[in-house]
């Protein structure tokens, strides 16, 4: 039997919580498992956990790095640095009247016309959360309808409300209105997984038709999941393309000391050294050793997140074979252990003490 014990230390929010607590007395009073397998929903659940923890780790760690190093950048008399400190004065952010239809004023928000690395981190960090709570979510959703001991419809529609506003939350954050899931456009806000009856049907559902109606849904809420792995691609694909732009001026400007130029690299620089060309050096292999870790970890959130609608699809098959849970499911918590030693090895590389 699979031990659910360490479910119980996920804690994203009560209705997960009620739920993993009640399947553990479940099994335990009944000592075996319902016609409806719910082990493969826990699994999933708990893998989603360990992505949301790995990359909340990696990522609060790079928001720090570069936080740092755009202090430094700032201070420095580097070309575009007095312009980039007058762009940081926030202004108040704009909205669209529901009304009239007209932008506005929204004291509520802010935009910026120069927004720093580790303010996109920040907001990536806090997308990718959400996203991830959603999975945890649904997964335990799934669950409590996979079992009609377990159906509590307040802790079921608190999950269903919680997951579907994490969805849109995700895409919100990374300025998102619309995905491209096959081939066709997907609204963020268009998110709605399980219908209001879902609940009651399940109730009143016969055991032996039960599988069949969670397989159903499992069918029915696959496009969303893909809208949901197309969500994290492109939150990957919008913080890689900050990386590498804040990362070409950076490398360009240690080739150029290492090379003995100025800082436009059009002339030879009267006062370079050899310590000069040393430390240049010494800059361009720190840069790269840290940013090649960054880019392990948006390698290893694509493939999680790319993944992510086979490893859904994948809990039809697990439902109706018992064993050890499958592997693209098990790559999902792979992923989450990876992007945990990225942290690790950011933190040594940065002589950090945020562990």
């Amino acid at each position: 039997m699979y031990d659910l014990r360490h479910l119980l230390d996920l804690r994203p929010s009560r209705p997960v919580r009620l739920w993993h607590g009640m399947l553990l007395v479940t099994l335990v009073a009944t000592g075996c498992v319902d016609a409806v397998r719910t082990e493969p929903f826990a699994r999933f659940s708990t893998s989603a956990s360990e992505l949301r923890l790995g990359t909340d780790e990696a990522a609060r760690l790079l928001g720090t790095w570069s936080r740092d190093r755009e202090l430094r950048a700032l201070g420095s008399n580097a070309p575009g640095a007095t312009d980039a400190i007058l762009g940081l004065k926030l202004e108040m952010g704009r909205a669209t009247d529901p009304e009239s239809g007209e932008e506005m004023d929204d004291p509520s928000t802010w935009r910026s016309d120069h927004e720093l690395l580790h303010l996109k981190v920040e907001r990536f960090r806090r997308a990718l959360y959400s996203l991830n709570t959603a999975l945890v979510e649904y997964g335990a959703a799934m669950g409590l309808l996979a079992d009609p001991q377990l159906v509590d419809p307040a802790a079921f529609d608190e999950l269903r409300h919680s997951l579907n506003a994490n969805l849109r939350a995700a895409g919100h954050e990374l300025g998102l209105t619309e995905l491209v899931v096959r081939e066709k456009p997907f609204p963020v806000d268009g998110f709605a997984l399980f219908s209001t009856l879902t609940v009651e049907a399940t109730r009143v559902v016969v055991e032996q038709q039960r599988q069949a109606l969670i397989t159903s849904l499992l069918r029915e809420h696959q496009s969303a999941i893909e809208g949901a792995s197309a969500l994290g691609l492109q939150g990957v694909h919008i913080l890689g393309q900050a990386l590498w732009h804040e990362y070409d001026p950076l490398a360009q400007e240690a080739t150029y000391a290492a090379l003995g130029r100025t800082r436009d690299g059009r002339s030879d620089d009267a006062h370079a050294t050899p310590a000069t060309r040393l430390a240049g050096i010494q800059a361009l292999i720190s840069l790269n050793e840290r940013f090649t870790l960054e880019l392990q970890m948006l390698d290893t959130l694509e493939r999680a997140y790319g993944a992510l609608p086979i490893t859904h699809a994948a809990l039809a098959q697990e439902l109706r074979e018992s064993g050890d849970r499958s592997p693209s499911v098990r790559d999902l918590y792979d992923a989450g252990k990876r992007l945990h030693k990225v942290y690790e090895e950011l933190c040594e590389s940065e002589g950090s003490d945020m562990k």
